[in-house]
């Protein structure tokens, strides 16, 4: 799971590079080590604690909420997306979430066939009034997949702060996801 979040949840490939042996088969050792870690996988990305949140943004492409609003991001469609105007190269966008979630996996999504434009990002929680960082500080690129560790926290809110872009912000995915299986901390 380890080498999962340092591939795919920063933007890589997970190559897990089992040859069949001399037999022609997966051996019983490797093949038990692929199905926990499928299992894990499984368990921990189940269950979208995003799902159902409303959202809302600081920008969108034209004010049409309608073709490219954050709501886009989690609906599950890869084709489909939230982004802002050109030459908008930050923004906010806002998950109310529906009631109280524990989380400790942030997972972001760009729509790269338009390319990546990311450079770097917050992740703030909701705490009553006020919104706090979540994690430890500001975070580079997003890619076709970032998934960030970080401390269990449970809030109503989250808000991702496009902070820099090198062109207007397109994202297909958002998701919220508690890891309480791996024992894998930030």
């Amino acid at each position: 799971m380890d080498i999962y979040y340092k591939t795919v949840g920063r933007n890589s490939v997970f190559l897990m590079n089992v040859p069949p042996s001399a037999r022609g088969v997966i051996d019983d050792e490797e093949k038990s080590v692929i199905e926990e870690f499928t299992k894990m996988r499984k368990a921990v990305f189940a269950d979208n604690l995003a799902a159902g949140a409303v959202s809302r943004a600081s920008s969108i492409r034209g004010n049409d909420d309608s073709l490219y609003g954050p709501r886009f991001m989690l609906d599950g469609d890869y084709d489909s997306y939230f982004c802002t105007d050109d030459g908008v190269t930050e923004a906010e966008l806002e998950f109310i979430l529906d009631g109280e979630k524990t989380f400790n996996r942030v997972m972001l999504q760009e729509y790269i066939p338009l390319g990546q434009r990311v450079e770097s990002f917050d992740i703030l929680v909701k705490s009553g009034k006020d919104w706090i960082p979540w994690g430890n500080g500001t975070k580079s690129t997003i890619g076709y997949k970032r998934i960030i560790l970080g401390p269990a926290v449970t809030t109503g809110a989250v808000k991702v702060r496009i902070k820099s872009a090198l062109a207007c912000p397109v994202l297909n995915g958002f998701g919220l996801f508690n890891d309480s299986v791996s024992g894998i901390t930030e």
